[in-house]
């Protein structure tokens, strides 16, 4: 079971969620499997088959061809193989990840398992622009997020690539394209920037 495969490998949920939600992605378990085992087979949120469970649901409302799923067993190497535009995509599946799961860490572990510090700010980007268009909740988990990160000697996205994701979603081009959903854009930019600072996620 999930629960004694954890106690030997501390890893195991999250590998087990990748494995369901790849096989469902190759059609070799039914679609309907998580969302039955979750109700009939883990309902304790606390077990490791419910946190295995729940990764591979929120890995599948991404949606079968997402380059997260395609990457799932070796973003390194895909990522080093990719070009801008691939890495772009992977970035927004790791964004579209976090507001699905709200899971930090496992944010901050797909940005070190990419491996493409060069191209953080565009993660910074993608990420400040979904924060801009959601709700308060979703602003205070991406400061969290991006203090997580950021934090440390070795930190995993360097505080001037977090300002740069800003500066570039504040750019009028960038910024008029999301004020068409979002009128009040630049004064929601404005105090994330101002939380982001608060929180040791920006240069000083």
């Amino acid at each position: 079971e999930a629960a004694d495969l954890a106690l030997d490998v501390p890893d195991a949920p999250r590998m087990l969620g990748n494995f369901l939600a790849r096989a469902v992605s190759d059609e070799v378990v039914t679609p309907g499997f998580v969302d039955q085992a979750l109700r009939t087979g883990h309902p304790d949120p606390k077990t490791a088959g419910h946190a295995a469970l729940t990764r591979a649901r929120a890995l599948l409302a991404m949606g079968h061809g997402s380059h997260r799923m395609a990457r799932i067993w070796g973003p390194r190497a895909v990522a080093a193989k990719a070009t801008v535009e691939e890495i772009k995509a992977m970035f927004k599946d790791i964004v579209d990840e976090f507001f699905v799961g709200r899971d930090p860490v496992e944010a901050q572990r797909s940005l070190d398992e990419l491996a493409v510090p060069s191209y953080h700010h565009e993660w910074a980007k993608k990420l400040l622009r979904r924060a801009v268009e959601g709700t308060a909740e979703e602003r205070a988990l991406t400061t969290d997020l991006l203090a997580l990160v950021t934090a440390g000697d070795t930190p995993t996205v360097a505080k001037d690539k977090v300002s740069q994701g800003f500066d570039r979603l504040a750019d009028a081009d960038s910024m008029a394209d999301v004020k068409l959903d979002t009128p009040n854009a630049e004064q929601i930019l404005t105090q994330l920037r101002a939380d982001a600072a608060k929180k040791g996620a920006l240069p000083p």
